[in-house]
């Protein structure tokens, strides 16, 4: 069974479409929007919110009309929207560390040639209302369709997702004083889905660009190729890495240059258990996991001094688990906490045809 509706269409028509399919989320979706609007009021940062979005229009204009037309559709300006979407990069700003930190991913390509993707999407749980998972099907991709894990009012892919060339991907939060003008990560995920076919491409759209800054992703694709990127604004760093083996990220970066803006300092407590949740994967992680592996590990609480995979925490909760079979172009997505068991199945339709 495939469970996720279809947008089809240029932008402006996905992006209605996007507001439409979320009209019963609505009130949620708009009174994020305007909370965060006032927050940027508050934090005098309305005017560099309005130079981010301007810069999103010239680095990724697809995207950015798209979410003008799911704002239109939603009954507010475009820049009000686009303040939920901005509201971690104004808080790093400020210095303000939030409440809440969260997700685990990891990719691994197995000696079979096997490739997964999972995540855990940790969030505070009133996100889990406006949760989304979309298909997106565009005249202009070629026959490339995407299978997206987001959020209402937000970009479609803002959490994970996987194109028909084979091409997945997931991010993980981090909160760093190194950020400036340029692409958002959420709509940058968009954009790689739409543009590239495989992890390299990927790799060298990312490198093309300038990034506002803040949280990792992690990417595979189905001849086995695996990345973990660090997003800075003045410095990205890319892990690369191939059959067997895995890569995973949380919420803090690794690489000595990226770390050392880290608003969460070693010692803190988000700090503490990000690292952690990321001893957690590594003593468990082997390239030969299944599927059901890998939900299994989402699905652990706390052991002793190991902090949980599977959150319950009232700030961040575990809203769901996707696995990714890249091969398969299939996703498992838990009903909420991977420890439930309860499941969904999505898929995309056959990989396009290649030319000579």
């Amino acid at each position: 069974m495939n469970e996720a509706p279809v947008l089809r269409g240029d932008p402006r028509s996905r992006g209605l479409a996007f507001a439409a399919l979320g009209k019963p989320q609505e009130t949620a979706v708009r009174a994020r929007a305007e909370e965060a609007r006032e927050f940027a009021r508050s934090r005098d940062a309305e005017g560099w919110l309005t130079t981010q979005w301007q810069a999103q229009r010239a680095l990724l204009p697809e995207m950015a009309t798209f979410i003008e037309a799911t704002a239109e559709g939603h009954g507010m300006p475009a820049e009000t929207l686009f303040a939920a979407h901005l509201r971690y990069a104004i808080e790093d700003r400020a210095a303000i560390v939030g409440e809440h930190d969260g997700c685990s991913a990891f990719a691994m390509a197995r000696p079979d040639g096997g490739v997964l993707l999972a995540k855990n999407r940790d969030n505070p749980p009133p996100l889990r209302q406006v949760a989304s998972l979309v298909r997106q099907a565009d005249p202009a991709w070629g026959g490339r369709q995407i299978l997206s894990v987001g959020s209402f009012g937000h970009s479609p892919t803002c959490s994970s997702g996987i194109n028909t060339d084979g091409l997945c991907l997931a991010d993980t939060a981090v909160r760093t004083a190194d950020l400036g003008i340029g692409a958002l990560r959420y709509y940058l995920m968009e954009a790689l889905l739409i543009r590239c076919a495989d992890v390299a491409q990927a790799v060298a759209l990312i490198r093309a660009l300038p990034h506002l800054g803040g949280g990792t992703l992690v990417l595979a694709d189905a001849s086995g190729a695996l990345a973990a990127v660090e997003l800075g604004h003045r410095v990205t760093h890319i892990e690369r890495g191939a059959r067997p083996g895995w890569v995973a990220r949380t919420n803090h970066f690794l690489h000595p240059d990226t770390a050392a803006p880290l608003r969460e300092r070693p010692g803190s407590v988000p700090r503490t258990n990000s690292e952690g949740r990321l001893d957690v994967l590594r003593s468990a992680l082997r390239a030969d996991f299944s599927a059901e592996d890998c939900a299994a590990l989402l699905s652990r609480h706390a052991d002793g001094d190991r902090p949980a995979l599977c959150r319950h925490d009232p700030a961040t909760w575990t809203n769901s688990c996707a696995v990714f079979d890249v091969a398969a172009r299939r996703l498992r997505l838990s009903h909420g906490q991977p420890c439930e068991g309860a499941w969904r199945q999505a898929h995309l339709d056959s990989p396009p045809p290649k030319g000579p």
